[in-house]
């Protein structure tokens, strides 16, 4: 629970940590480097540039795409890097009738995302063109939606902001710096979670709608469109989407629109 009315008990010392962090979600099906795939090579204009916004890599893998009952998949991976600037002030001392407890406050001035993607595809799939082929077009669906520049802003603003958190420890001995750096790590960990929750929500959205690509959307731009919309998080259930909803109104313009349209209708 977040308590910004907490009295610092005389005497406590306060705490100053300086936190650098990397974490990264890494589904299993993510492979290890290999050379890129020779249809790379002959990529048409606008998945080249989302080759290069996603870090994009073509795998052939007949047990990863069996394993997901689909035609094809895409993997994505999200690293979230951050230095973090930690203050703690001690609210309760430990003794026989209660622990510890602490009001810790955390600044995250400047975090970094980086995401990867695999295009994982069967042996089977052997087009004339693979880039004309619409489950190579699908999977590049997946793609853009997560690079959707929205994406990153949602991101920046869940993460760039000072938090504010009280943590109690049941124990007699006081705790260390090194279990309050524990306490943010798991804290941001879980943002990551739900950054992560988000996107491949919006992916199973995606193949839900078009029965994993085997059909074409009614409306292409009405259905991106959506997705990172207000509403579109509270579809989503995304914990953090009042932190954002402001920034989303207010950029629902016909500018961000033609942006929009740049990114995903020339995949079509």
């Amino acid at each position: 629970m977040l308590d910004l009315n907490l009295t610092r008990i005389p005497g406590f010392n306060i705490g100053l940590i300086a936190l650098s962090f990397l974490f990264l979600q890494a589904p299993a099906t993510l492979l290890a480097q290999k050379p890129p795939h020779p249809w790379i090579a002959d990529a048409p204009g606008e998945i080249v540039r989302l080759i290069g916004l996603g870090n994009v890599r073509i795998e052939i893998d007949d047990e990863a795409v069996k394993a997901s009952n689909k035609l094809a998949l895409t993997a994505f991976q999200l690293k979230v890097t951050y230095d973090a600037r930690i203050r703690y002030d001690w609210i309760a001392q430990g003794n026989q009738n209660q622990g510890w407890k602490a009001r810790i406050v955390a600044n995250v001035p400047k975090p970094k995302f980086q995401l990867e993607h695999q295009v994982i595809l069967p042996s089977t799939f052997q087009p004339v063109d693979p880039w004309e082929s619409a489950l190579m077009k699908h999977e590049f669906d997946h793609v853009a939606i997560s690079t959707d520049p929205r994406l990153l802003k949602v991101m920046e603003r869940v993460f760039k902001r000072k938090w504010v958190l009280t943590e109690e420890w049941d124990q007699v001995s006081r705790p260390t710096d090194a279990d309050v750096k524990s306490c943010v790590e798991q804290m941001l960990a879980r943002e990551v979670k739900n950054c992560e929750q988000l996107i491949q929500q919006q992916y199973d959205w995606l193949d839900l709608q078009t029965i994993s690509g085997s059909q074409s959307l009614d409306s292409r731009m009405s259905f991106f469109q959506e997705l990172y919309s207000f509403q579109g998080l509270e579809r989503c259930s995304f914990a953090r989407r009042d932190l954002v909803k402001g920034y989303l109104e207010r950029n629902a313009t016909a500018d961000s629109l033609k942006e929009l349209e740049r990114h995903y209708l020339s995949l079509r």
